[in-house]
């Protein structure tokens, strides 16, 4: 693949700061931006993910003249391309690959006055860019998502972009699910309140799509009788007809839970065909149940919290215990078994793990929960939250 034809220079766009509690929670934390001119095939010729010979811009020219930045930007080429090489979505992941450009290059553009700051805004990022595509590649995760639609109204419209999502824990074989995403909005003139036929059905990278400068984070729990998304509060989304300003994150549910475009929750035959509950829109989440939401998603941030350990050897032959997780920063987790047992998985800078020094994978289980592969054992560790008593 020739990289100086499929390099792709992309301006920045202003920072969209739009705020509302449902759409990006006060806990946002900074996008995953990355280089301003990004390689999709790797230069043969030196460092950098693109031909330094070449570079014109300053984020270029600060890239070829740090060894390490050079270094990181180079790793995040090879890692890409290797995803594209194993995705069956090419232009998805492209599609990612020009937003997640677009949307660094605000990040940092406002540093470019300050040598070091700015170099360290390229680094920061482009790290954090790499630490994204190795878990897409380690774990699976090789098809990006397109921004999907989230609501129409007057003369704009609303976006969502999912960056990353990770499976967190089970409830009566129900995920509990982490979802990154980044909003954005796109002017549609003239418009309605309620509809006029310049809305869009699909995401165009013609838009003039002002995306956030900071990415939300939502949870999700995916039970088609009982969806609820848990951001400052948990909330019960009436699929069958949401608040207004429920439209947006019911379309992130749908798009997150059932990989399918986000305005689906609008069909009634999808609906019934996925089983999802006619929910009244008087119904919410007793207080009770909204308390066992938060505190299910506060045990993953806590440094150390109960869960039930597995050790599994075959589908029929497996033993469940009480244990508990302790964390020792993000790199490595210890599972402390009540029989005495104890296993530490360690995470190096690329996310593979190690147990108990041996090389393993982290995969989800849909019984066991989170699971990591013992070759040299032939059994396998799977660790999964207690299930809370009443939420169903």
């Amino acid at each position: 693949m020739n990289s100086r034809l499929i390099s792709t220079v992309l301006c920045g766009i202003s920072p969209y700061n739009f705020r509302m509690k449902l759409l990006i929670p006060s806990k946002a934390i900074p996008f995953v931006f990355g280089v301003i001119y990004f390689s999709i095939a790797v230069s043969t010729t030196q460092g950098a993910s693109f031909d330094c010979g070449q570079a014109q811009t300053i984020e270029e020219k600060t890239i070829c003249s740090d060894a390490k930045l050079s270094a990181i930007d180079e790793l995040m080429g090879k890692t890409f391309s290797k995803l594209l090489e194993q995705t069956n979505d090419k232009q998805a992941n492209l599609s990612d690959q020009r937003l997640w450009i677009k949307t660094r290059h605000a990040t940092c553009q406002s540093l470019a006055g300050q040598a070091t700051a700015f170099e360290k805004c390229l680094r920061v990022q482009t790290s954090k860019r790499l630490l994204q595509l190795t878990n897409r590649l380690t774990f699976g995760i090789t098809t990006a998502s397109k921004p999907q639609i989230g609501r129409c109204r007057m003369d704009s419209c609303s976006w969502h972009h999912i960056v990353d999502k990770r499976v967190l824990g089970q409830k009566n074989g129900h995920d509990l699910i982490e979802v990154e995403y980044i909003y954005g909005m796109s002017p549609h003139p003239p418009g309605s309140y309620y509809a006029h036929p310049n809305y869009p059905s699909e995401y165009s990278l013609e838009f003039e799509t002002d995306w956030a400068a900071e990415s939300g984070r939502a949870y999700f729990y995916c039970n088609p009788q009982k969806p609820v998304v848990i951001l400052d509060e948990a909330i019960l989304l009436h699929l069958n007809g949401p608040a207004s300003v429920h439209e947006y994150i019911a379309g992130v549910w749908t798009h997150a839970c059932y990989l399918v475009p986000s305005g689906s929750y609008w069909s009634e035959q999808w609906r019934e065909a996925n089983g999802i509950a006619d929910i009244d829109r008087d119904q919410t989440l007793s207080e009770s149940e909204e308390k066992q939401f938060l505190d299910w998603v506060k045990s993953f941030d806590n440094p150390s919290f109960e869960g039930i350990c597995t050790l599994v050897r075959g589908p029929e032959d497996f033993r469940d215990e009480n244990c508990r997780v302790d964390f020792s920063g993000e790199t490595i987790k210890t599972y402390h078994l009540n029989s005495g047992a104890t296993y530490r998985v360690e995470t190096n800078a690329n996310k593979k793990p190690k147990i108990n020094g041996y090389w393993t994978e982290e995969t989800n289980d849909s019984k066991f929960g989170k699971c990591y592969p013992i070759l040299e054992e032939g059994v396998s560790l799977c660790f999964r939250t207690k299930a809370f008593p009443s939420v169903e």
